[in-house]
């Protein structure tokens, strides 16, 4: 297997689980541990460096896992893929708040745009499998091949970095399972 040296994270938004925003629901804890068991075994495979794409739920909930691994000991660092400098602007002020402190502790910060336009998201995603050398996502309908596949950002960002032949671990966040492609 070659060296791995960065992950990047993909995901749906909260709204799109069947536990919405209710982080204490045992289906979402059960998927952030499955989120940090991924980190941790890549970790052990030699990957320093995630990067997170800043959007509610699976990337905040995996940068919030690298800050856990980091407290522990694990020699890991966090960049922070910002779409624009304005991307939080319709978050609630509480998300705004979490986000702000995950990007305070973030060892790197990355804005690639001044403000929103309509693609800068998936300019983000592109920019961050175009640097990782596997990708963690956490995409419904697991394998993105399949034809009945959901669509969007998460499955677009696993096709990408399919088609530049990246590793990609994949969480069905329904089955909880991973399944690993290349």
């Amino acid at each position: 297997m070659d060296k791995l040296n960065i992950c990047a994270f993909t995901g749906h938004r909260p709204h799109r689980f069947p536990f919405g925003y209710n982080e204490t629901d045992p289906r979402c804890l059960v998927l952030k541990a499955n989120i940090e068991n991924g980190i941790k075994e890549l970790s052990g495979q030699g990957v320093r460096m995630f990067i997170t794409g800043m959007a509610l739920g699976v990337d905040m909930w995996a940068a919030e896992s690298v800050y856990r691994l980091k407290d522990e000991g694990y020699d890991i660092k966090l960049l922070c893929a910002l779409p624009c400098a304005n991307f939080d602007s319709r978050w609630t002020h509480d998300m705004q708040q979490r986000g702000h402190g995950i990007i305070e502790r973030a060892d790197r910060t990355v804005t690639l745009a001044r403000t929103y336009y309509p693609a800068c998201m998936l300019r983000r995603d592109m920019w961050m499998a175009d640097r990782a050398d596997v990708l963690l996502a956490v995409l419904n309908g697991s394998h993105a091949s399949k034809p009945d596949r959901v669509s969007g950002g998460t499955a677009f960002t696993v096709d990408y970095a399919l088609s530049k032949e990246k590793r990609v671990i994949l969480i069905d966040p329904e089955r909880l399972f991973a399944e690993v492609t290349r």
